[in-house]
């Protein structure tokens, strides 16, 4: 039976309804998950924006890393199962499977400085796939902030929010005659400007990202994550 004049109406007033409250949602959410990538934490894909919001309200930003590093900390920490599992097994990693693997091992060995120009390099690569442009060049930060705006599901848009946050810091322009960027910079770090500080929250911050870039975009048989 076809819907008359006055439901059609009613469909569009709740649809309308539904999207200001979606866009309300962003709105209240997208600074908290700014303000976290903005000191080098993507949104954890573990952690409701509810509860990263939470994190953002109780945790000094000075301590963030120290906040981040003790959640993957310890041999049953779950964070820690839920991100090894993803990087082995996210479809969108599979192309550098066993390059994650050894990073992981080196992580492991806290090897930091193998770490962090390895995963710069893998995130590169991740972030130039999930745009189609692996074989040609790109700017990763054009890539990230193209991927944002085309996000449509809550998730994705904040998980792109704060890539492309992310991406913009440690992507950043930093002349080399000037002093050395205070935070991770991919740019002093692969030029060989800069030694990687060898920090485990660095190394960490890295893995971190690649499992949202990853997860981001993730296809519809992905397999279940079983320590999620």
């Amino acid at each position: 039976m076809e819907r008359s004049a006055t439901e059609w109406l009613e469909v569009l007033r709740q649809s309308s309804s539904l999207l200001e409250t979606f866009q309300h949602s962003l709105a209240l959410q997208e600074p908290t998950v700014r303000r976290l990538a903005r000191h080098g934490w993507t949104l954890p894909m573990w952690m409701t924006p509810a509860e990263a919001e939470h994190v953002v309200r109780t945790v000094r930003a000075r301590r963030f890393d120290a906040w981040f590093v003790a959640a993957y900390s310890g041999s049953g920490s779950s964070a820690r199962a839920a991100l090894n599992w993803d990087l082995l097994h996210r479809e969108r990693l599979r192309p550098w499977r066993a390059t994650v693997r050894d990073i992981l091992r080196a992580y492991d060995l806290a090897l930091y400085r193998v770490v962090v120009p390895s995963a710069l390099a893998v995130l590169d690569g991740v972030l130039a796939e999930t745009a189609g442009r692996l074989h040609t060049k790109t700017d990763p930060k054009q890539l990230a902030a193209q991927q944002r705006r085309s996000a449509t599901t809550e998730l994705q848009i904040l998980a792109w929010v704060s890539i492309d946050e992310f991406v913009r810091t440690v992507w950043g322009s930093h002349n080399f005659g000037s002093k050395p960027p205070a935070r991770l910079n991919r740019n002093w770090v692969h030029h060989g400007r800069l030694q990687p500080k060898g920090s485990k929250a660095d190394a960490l911050r890295l893995l971190h990202a690649l499992e949202t870039v990853a997860a981001a975009r993730a296809p519809t048989s992905q397999p279940r994550n079983p320590a999620a």
